[in-house]
């Protein structure tokens, strides 16, 4: 008759951690303004270097300013930074802004809004609750 024997748990070293990774879209339509994007740069192809706020774009006129950018930008503001020391695509004389580091969002409620192009932002998927799933 054979025995089992209970193998003793092994260590693991800590987990690998990936860097997020998207494709721009193919197409340059804004995204809904208020929405919950991520942000990529065109010098670190498909990684997603920040996570943010989409605001209008060439399609939406301000009474006030009139158009805020041009085709295929977008307004976003910039609440998480997830690869440091990223250069901005669009620098302004009005925002002396470098580097995404400078233009996020504080937490005393600031609202630094920034140019950046439509297709490389890309909506964040909402999240199922889990009341839905059961």
């Amino acid at each position: 008759m054979a025995t089992l024997t209970e193998k003793a748990p092994t260590a693991r070293g800590p987990r690998q951690r990936f860097e997020y990774r998207l494709l721009p879209r193919v197409t340059s339509g804004p995204i809904a303004a208020n929405k919950q994007v991520y942000i990529l740069h065109p010098d670190f192809a498909d990684i997603i270097v920040a996570e943010g706020r989409s605001g209008g774009s060439w399609k939406s006129q301000s009474a006030k300013f009139g158009k805020m950018c041009e085709e295929g930008q977008q307004i976003v503001q910039i609440h998480k930074i997830i690869k440091p020391n990223v250069p901005l695509i669009f620098i302004e004389e009005r925002q002396p802004f470098m580097v995404l580091e400078h233009a996020l969002v504080k937490p005393h409620g600031s609202s630094v809004y920034m140019k950046w192009l439509s297709n490389l932002l890309q909506a964040k998927p909402k999240t199922v609750s889990p009341s839905v799933i059961s």
